[in-house]
């Protein structure tokens, strides 16, 4: 999503169209061999040329390492070629990648990988509502309580609003499925809401503020004693 999001903030790309109007992901698939995984991608790029919309379909595949912190390695350009010009939806701007972007990154902050989150968060607040368990303090304590109530998992992205957007200030809603082992060694699958307050800085990065977490209905029952 940051590829993407770094395309749509530059009118003049290298093997890209310039003017890119919109992006629209159409297909991938994530394949791996002994040393890489490859993403494979086909996307719509819509582009204004001579004060007109065309459309450029562009199959690539993104090589990374995950075993190195630099895990990016290269793209391997497949095909590129001009097609009957689509009409893209508006809400896949620059903005749509920009926040899935920081989505991305966040969730891969609260599992572990801290190394990829660039935005502050030394001051945030979290509250955290969990069945009848309430919590509010700082983020690292509120990812203590997180673990300590539910156990250890994974969070993925099922999806994002955009809830607030003025100049100075970013509210966005995430849907998270969260994926886990209890702490009485049950497996465990949960729905998640995150509210997150956020002050936006130069170079599209954010400040958080606050976050408000609270567990939808689980999946499974894993959690019936806390959701009573």
């Amino acid at each position: 999503m940051g590829w993407y999001d770094k395309l749509m903030n530059n009118k003049h790309t290298n093997n890209y169209p310039d003017n890119i109007q919109s992006i629209q992901i159409i297909d991938t698939q994530l394949n791996k061999n002994k040393e890489h995984f490859i993403l494979v991608t086909q996307v719509h790029f819509n582009y204004l040329h001579n004060q007109q919309i065309k459309t450029k379909q562009i199959n690539e595949n993104f090589v990374f390492d995950l075993n190195k912190n630099n895990n990016f390695i290269k793209i391997d350009r497949l095909e590129s070629k001009e097609i009957d010009t689509i009409s893209t939806p508006s809400t896949f701007d620059k903005d749509h990648y920009q926040y899935r972007n920081f989505a991305y990154k966040w969730l891969a902050y609260l599992n572990g990988n801290t190394a990829l989150f660039e935005n502050k968060i030394n001051n945030a607040k979290h509250q955290l509502q969990i069945g009848a368990k309430q919590y509010q303090g700082t983020l690292s304590a509120a990812l203590s309580k997180h673990k300590e109530w539910m156990g250890v998992g994974q969070y993925l992205l099922r999806s994002i609003e955009v809830i607030k957007n003025t100049k100075d200030s970013l509210r966005i809603v995430l849907i998270i499925r969260w994926n886990g082992i209890t702490n009485k060694g049950k497996l465990g699958i949960a729905k998640i809401e995150q509210t997150v307050d956020m002050k936006k800085e130069m170079g599209g990065n954010y400040q958080l503020l606050n976050i408000k977490e609270r567990l939808l209905l689980p999946d499974m029952g894993a959690w019936d004693k806390l959701t009573c």
